[in-house]
């Protein structure tokens, strides 16, 4: 086997020391080190001679910079299937990532017993063999990210996360624009009589999309919603009781409840989007036989975000916290339909 070329052969090579050699191939040359053109030429000629490649864990000593991104979650594995939630958040890293110079580095867990020993044993301390970490998912041990963030390891959360009053960095959702031209939309449509169907739980991408339908409904004092909070299933009698109140449409908080709604509308010969509406308060990123109506996928766009926010914070662009959101596009699906045409709408 052909013995590995060093930074020693190269610099015997090129007869000079290598620490020469280490501030030519490290970029480092002017910075308090001061080295000639002809032996930089030199240097160079023989680094492509011998075919010498750098140790990037070196290079990453000398300079302090490994032009990597470390990506986290705390699911059970990494979102590699399209049908992951996560999938198009990790796409749109990785295209990113390609084109700002980043290599990215995916940090899994090994398999924990129970999701609580996941959480308690994963040592995030592993994200520093990154320049900055990309968080994805609800999940977390929030006293281990805390010690980083204390630290001032840079971090991007992909959501919004309460990191116990701690400012951070992170990429969202205009949750209060694209909620209120769904309200609008299903306003327009005739529907005043609402319910928001919401799993139990303080969550906080739930709270902010409670927070921006609440804020949206006041808008139109003529609307009226009831809030239903489920600890267990959503049930037929759950439907029949909105239904007898004249509900016509239902606010469902994500994917799971609009599932559970087709499947009673099917029990119960409904037609969803005929016989009662539904806006889903979220994108349809899952394969569903119907077209909800909800908001564009822009899981992509999010996460090329969150590696350019990622890279200012790495370059010192800011040392406050930054939050950069993204409204998406209304989608006009199939769940929702019109039951008036002379409704007064406000612009």
């Amino acid at each position: 086997m052909k013995k590995k070329t060093s930074i020693k052969d190269v610099a015997r090579y090129a007869g000079v020391s290598p620490s020469t050699v280490s501030a030519v191939v490290n970029n480092n040359v002017g910075k308090g080190i001061r080295v000639g053109k002809e032996t930089q030429e030199k240097i160079r000629k023989a680094v492509k001679d011998l075919g010498y490649m750098p140790s990037p864990a070196a290079q990453s000593l000398v300079t302090g910079i490994s032009h990597i991104i470390s990506v986290f979650t705390y699911e059970a594995a990494f979102p590699f299937a399209a049908e992951s939630e996560f999938y198009s958040f990790l796409l749109g890293i990785e295209k990113k990532a390609e084109i700002t110079g980043f290599d990215l580095l995916l940090i899994t867990n090994k398999k924990f017993r129970t999701e609580t020993d996941r959480q308690e044993q994963v040592d995030l301390n592993r994200l520093k063999l990154g320049d900055g970490g990309i968080l994805i998912g609800i999940k977390r041990h929030t006293e281990t990210l805390l010690r980083l963030i204390d630290d001032g390891f840079p971090l991007v959360f992909i959501g919004r996360r309460d990191m116990m009053g701690r400012k951070v960095n992170m990429v969202n959702y205009d949750y209060d624009s694209i909620i209120f031209e769904l309200v609008k939309y299903s306003y327009n449509l005739g529907h005043k009589k609402v319910s928001y169907i919401r799993k139990l739980g303080n969550q906080e991408p739930y709270e902010d999309r409670q927070k921006a339908l609440n804020t949206s409904m006041d808008y139109w004092p003529e609307l009226s919603c009831r809030t239903i909070i489920l600890e267990d299933s959503l049930t037929s009698m759950d439907i029949e009781a909105c239904m007898s109140q004249g509900i016509t449409l239902f606010f469902l908080e994500r994917k799971s409840l609009a599932i559970r709604l087709q499947e009673l509308c099917n029990e119960m010969g409904l037609t969803l989007g005929e016989d009662i509406s539904a806006v889903l308060l979220e994108d349809q990123w899952f394969s569903s036989d119907i077209q909800w109506t909800c908001w564009s996928n822009v899981r992509d766009e999010l996460g090329k975000m969150s590696v350019a926010l990622l890279n200012d914070i790495i370059s010192a662009v800011s040392n406050e916290p930054i939050t950069r959101r993204i409204v998406p596009d209304l989608v006009k699906g199939e769940t929702i339909r019109s039951i008036s045409f002379t409704l007064r709408s406000k612009s």
